[in-house]
């Protein structure tokens, strides 16, 4: 599992796609989801993970979406020696090949999200220089992490940018994507994870983002996703903030002189 950066932001950016932009594979879930045991997914693109498939009525769009659910599974424990009965809910993927601008990627991506006790989801986007000695060596070049701490009920679009590793240098050769329903699973800082936890994703893409901010680590905006207040901080003055949706469309302009 590749190291986070110590700082976690996450900064609502519009976006747009284009040729150039690294493609991911099944980011709608459409993929038929196969599983050779209880909880555990297969797909075209995420590999195997623990998900399943979410069908019908309660898919986002098409007729699937991805339901990460942390698991308590003795079977699956010894299938795979992972060190425990509760298996962490998660799905990822990564894109190889040359990356042109990857400070300008945002991940988008609409969710919703059950915890069950203080669980925490987490969904990762990574930018790494791989060098020649394999996964051992891999340079963390750019980062964003979206952290999920309280219940979605309602599918809820969410864009995740990316920030230098001021540690990092190198020539951008893979991206890496990971959705986790019980980051404790996975990374010790946080809660343990909790059986029946689950995140749900669908409508995965990478973009470029519309705007070039030339001081982005001076700037925060939070909580990502938001429901009521939507606080931004940014360092020297502030003249005007525009709140925009995916496609473009201006839902909130405010002037201030702060």
């Amino acid at each position: 599992m590749k190291k986070f950066l110590l700082s976690i932001a996450v900064v609502a950016a519009a976006f747009v796609s284009n040729a150039q932009t690294p493609q991911l594979i099944n980011g709608n879930f459409e993929a038929t989801v196969s599983s050779p045991l209880p909880g555990v997914g297969q797909t075209l693109g995420w590999g195997t993970g623990i998900f399943t498939a979410e069908t019908g009525a309660n898919a986002f769009a098409g007729t699937q979406s991805a339901k990460i659910t942390t698991l308590n599974s003795p079977a699956i424990n010894q299938a795979v020696g992972w060190g425990s009965d509760t298996i962490p809910g998660f799905i990822q993927q990564q894109i190889a090949g040359t990356i042109a601008n990857p400070a300008d990627l945002v991940l988008a991506f609409t969710l919703k999200y059950a915890p069950v006790n203080s669980d925490t989801a987490l969904v990762v986007f990574e930018v790494y220089d791989t060098l020649l000695a394999g996964g051992t060596d891999d340079v963390l070049l750019f980062q964003g992490v979206a952290e999920i701490g309280v219940a979605v009920a309602n599918w809820t679009p969410a864009s995740l940018p990316l920030q230098a590793n001021p540690n990092g240098t190198g020539t951008a050769n893979l991206i890496s994507i990971i959705a986790t329903a019980s980051a404790g699973g996975l990374f010790s800082s946080y809660a343990a994870p909790t059986p029946g936890s689950s995140l749900f994703l669908d409508n995965v893409s990478i973009g470029v983002a519309s705007i070039n901010e030339n001081n982005l680590t001076a700037s925060k905006v939070f909580p990502n996703p938001a429901s009521d207040v939507l606080n931004v901080v940014v360092e020297g003055e502030l003249s005007n903030v525009s709140i925009a949706t995916l496609d473009g469309k201006i839902v909130k302009n405010s002037t201030t002189s702060t």
